[in-house]
């Protein structure tokens, strides 16, 4: 009896699976990020493949290594679909789409609805993809965006292009987006998509001597019903922090004229937007509640004079940038969408083509309430 249960415990193994079909890991090419353009009718998809060996060499030493290259495959077609498959004619190996981190679209790409249409499409229905990649768009040609490379030879993997939260907490202006709030705002006709644009520059730091090129933030594109509406500058957008969801912290210069009296560093601003009607008129009131500390004093100042001067220059800031999107006939601060929450029938009746005109006097009221609770490490004195 006790050799047929021996034979039983023997013959059990050779029925369980094996790893047949399985691939060793330096035998894969895993794309970090994708980038699509659209040029004389045709789409053309960059891919930037990096070696993950810095990752885990950084991770554990904590420590700079060898630069490692980046790889940029390209392909194109009259679909995004028939583009990516180029790059199975070239790749050598099996390519893996799971460690996918971003895909950046250029504003060429940005201006025809159906060419983004077909990547979302494509990106939500595709199973190894992510929806929590980050998504951007650059005036930039997208081979210089790929190509450049955070300082002290870290990884791409650690770069603002793919690792953008970190710096946004730090300093906050537009905020980065993923895959799903992407395609749920461009979705929503109430909703106006704000998508982070990247550049490069090579002006602000240096290899021992030589010039060093790294990505920088480079304003927003405004698309709604994915339609591109236009791009807003760096300069154009500061009034954006103090109304979008989830900024961190946000400096404000306070000056006198010409030259500045200090430097305040507020945080988590907290906003709400009132819609009303009334004569058959839209108009809106914006509330922002935020608490800030002092980081520079220039000038001798009271407290009171610090509060008056910030709230003058937020209230300008969210004014202009308010003002540069109706130049556009962009919805920046999504005063749409908080009609239509607030009061659905009234947004349907206002909306022409799925959308709400709005007026540079729509923005009524602007009420900041602000508050200094610190001076940082030397003491402030209070009335």
């Amino acid at each position: 009896m006790k050799w047929k249960w021996m034979i039983v415990f023997i013959a059990l193994p050779l029925c369980l699976t094996a790893c047949w079909d399985s691939q060793e890991i330096e035998h894969t090419r895993y794309i970090h990020a994708i980038g699509v353009d659209y040029k004389n009718h045709k789409v053309k998809i960059y891919f930037q493949v990096i070696s993950f060996s810095n990752v885990a060499k950084q991770e554990s030493a904590g420590g700079q290594t060898t630069a490692q290259p980046i790889w940029v495959g390209k392909g194109e077609g009259k679909s995004f679909d028939l583009a990516t498959d180029q790059l199975y004619h070239t790749a050598q190996q099996r390519v893996s789409w799971s460690h996918l981190a971003d895909i950046v679209f250029s504003e060429r790409a940005l201006k025809h609805p159906e060419v983004v249409q077909a990547a979302l499409d494509t990106t939500e229905r595709f199973n190894e993809i992510r929806n929590t990649i980050w998504v951007y768009g650059t005036k930039r040609p997208l081979m210089d965006l790929f190509t450049a490379k955070p300082i002290m030879s870290y990884s791409p993997a650690y770069s603002k292009l793919t690792s953008p939260m970190s710096n946004y907490r730090q300093f906050s202006t537009s905020k980065p987006i993923q895959l799903y709030e992407f395609i749920a705002q461009l979705k929503d006709g109430s909703k106006t998509a704000i998508l982070p644009f990247l550049s490069t520059t090579n002006k602000k730091w240096n290899k021992d001597k030589d010039p060093f090129e790294v990505t920088i933030n480079d304003g927003i594109g405004i698309i709604q019903n994915y339609h591109y509406k236009g791009h807003l500058s760096p300069s154009e957008i500061h009034g954006l922090r103090w109304v979008q969801k989830n900024t961190v912290r946000a400096p404000i210069y306070i000056y006198n004229g010409e030259k500045q009296l200090g430097t305040i560093v507020f945080q988590n601003p907290k906003t709400k937007i009132i819609p009303n009607i009334a004569d058959k008129k839209l108009f809106y009131t914006l509330n922002v509640k935020s608490k800030g500390s002092i980081i520079q004093m220039d000038q001798a100042s009271t407290e009171d004079e610090l509060k008056e001067k910030a709230v003058i220059a937020i209230r300008k800031e969210i004014n202009n940038t308010y003002k540069q999107g109706i130049k556009r006939y962009a919805d920046v601060y999504r005063l749409s969408d908080a009609l239509y929450r607030n009061d659905p029938k009234s947004w349907h009746n206002l909306s022409k083509n799925g959308g709400l005109k709005l007026e540079s006097k729509m923005l009524r009221n602007i009420n900041i309430d602000v508050e200094i609770i610190n001076a940082g490490k030397t003491k402030f004195k209070r009335k």
